[in-house]
């Protein structure tokens, strides 16, 4: 779970210098601990699971959105008169209308490098697996074919 920049993005474009500012985040998939607290800190927070009856509710009074997956289009904006700000803690952003944000005025928000090291660490990995085993390989094959000794 990730309390990366998204969090600081998402609180930023709220709070301009204000102490506390009581907008409501509805948080709709898992984050963490760490993010949910500072999200505490500055806003009522609300979670709930899509499709319920309480995030049917919350969404309407909703100024903030957060998790990851939830198509976010033209109907749940129709539902969603207050929104101002879309947090997505993914990298993509696929799930989001982002034309129809762009005209509603709805900022969106993403966690585009969150898992650049990560990645990079399994390649690595990965050429270092293929590295060790080409010898085996490579002596395998040539016993198979008669080729070597």
């Amino acid at each position: 779970m990730k309390t990366g920049q998204e969090i600081v993005d998402f609180l930023s474009f709220f709070n301009k210098g204000e102490s506390k500012i009581m907008e409501k985040v509805l948080i709709y998939s898992p984050i963490s601990e760490e993010g949910t607290i500072k999200l505490e800190d500055r806003f009522t927070v609300v979670t709930a699971v899509p499709g319920s009856e309480e995030f049917n509710r919350e969404i309407v009074t909703a100024t903030g959105l957060i998790g990851s997956s939830l198509k976010v289009n033209e109907a749940l904006l129709e539902r969603a008169p207050l929104l101002k700000v879309v947090s997505n803690i993914s990298v993509g952003y696929d799930n989001l209308d982002i034309e129809e944000l762009t005209k509603r005025g709805i900022l969106a928000t993403n966690t585009p490098d969150v898992l650049t090291e990560t990645t990079a660490d399994t390649i690595f990995g990965l050429l270092l697996a293929t590295a060790r085993r080409s010898r085996n390989s490579t002596s395998m094959s040539k016993k198979e074919t008669g080729l070597g000794n």
